[in-house]
């Protein structure tokens, strides 16, 4: 027999409306394990998210986060991490204050917004947790993010023009809470 990679988007892909994996497709990922093929999570979540989905399957499989900058083999081992440069970091938050664009970067399992906007409020925990964020330790709201990284490995940025995703929201093309 070949073995085949067999790698699985998250969002509308593996995971159901509701944020979870359905028995059938449990099932069915469990039998191509049990037959010698490899699968693995492959998305663009953060990484404490991406964890997540992999517990949710119950699987001992390897998984890809951050879109790609992070990839932890089946017994939690990283492989790779691909952080980025922090001088180019710095330069990329230049060009989002002066051009004032909302932004937030990720960590393993923290996202840095330089405000509460719309994007960031998807994420935001008011009360209580919900299935879309429960994996993410906290989101944290500072204006100027550049004094926030000191102690933090940046994997991905997101950038959004907030006014395009209220319309996309307001026309039903997107849920508040990431749905």
């Amino acid at each position: 027999m070949n073995k085949k990679l067999i790698a699985i988007d998250v969002d509308r892909t593996l995971l159901k409306s509701d944020h979870t994996v359905s028995d059938r497709t449990r099932q069915l990922l469990s039998d191509l394990t049990d037959a010698g093929h490899i699968v693995v999570i492959a998305t663009g979540r953060i990484l404490s998210s991406a964890r997540a989905v992999k517990e949710q399957l119950g699987l001992d499989i390897s998984y890809v986060g951050c879109n790609g900058a992070t990839i932890y083999d089946h017994i939690e081992k990283q492989v790779m991490a691909d952080a980025l440069d922090k001088d180019v970091v710095l330069k990329i938050l230049d060009i989002f204050q002066k051009h004032d664009i909302y932004h937030h970067y990720y960590t393993e399992d923290v996202i840095y917004a330089n405000r509460l906007a719309h994007t960031a409020k998807r994420f935001k925990v008011y009360e209580g947790t919900t299935t879309s964020v429960k994996h993410v330790k906290d989101i944290i709201i500072e204006e100027d993010l550049k004094t926030t990284l000191d102690d933090n490995i940046v994997y991905k940025f997101g950038i959004f023009e907030d006014d395009w995703l209220a319309r996309r929201y307001e026309s039903g093309h997107i849920e508040v809470d990431g749905n």
